[in-house]
């Protein structure tokens, strides 16, 4: 569901804190759907488009797991970390 007014909410706290907040807020995967809403988050943020693991990487850091276990994992509950870790289709479609 979300937060409602979370822009306004997220600009309180960055305005009226002494010290400027470090807050990491993601999005769904619409990267523009920030822009569709009215209110301007100008100069309080950092846009950074995070990708997903790919196939090189996690049999990097999972000796045990074949390149062809981890594609066949990936088609069932996608390439970003959490849903990857957590291996749960429930999980992915939260």
């Amino acid at each position: 569901m979300g937060l409602p007014k979370w822009k306004q909410w997220l600009k309180d706290v960055y305005d009226t804190e002494g010290n400027k907040p470090s807050l990491v807020v993601t999005e769904s995967a619409r990267i523009d759907s920030y822009k569709k809403v009215g209110d301007s988050l100008a100069s309080r943020y950092f846009h950074f488009r995070m990708h997903p693991l790919d196939v090189r990487e996690i049999t990097q850091m999972d000796l045990k797991a074949s390149a062809n276990q981890v594609v066949n994992r990936m088609l069932e509950v996608g390439g970003f970390p959490e849903p990857y870790l957590k291996g749960s289709k429930e999980f992915y479609n939260l």
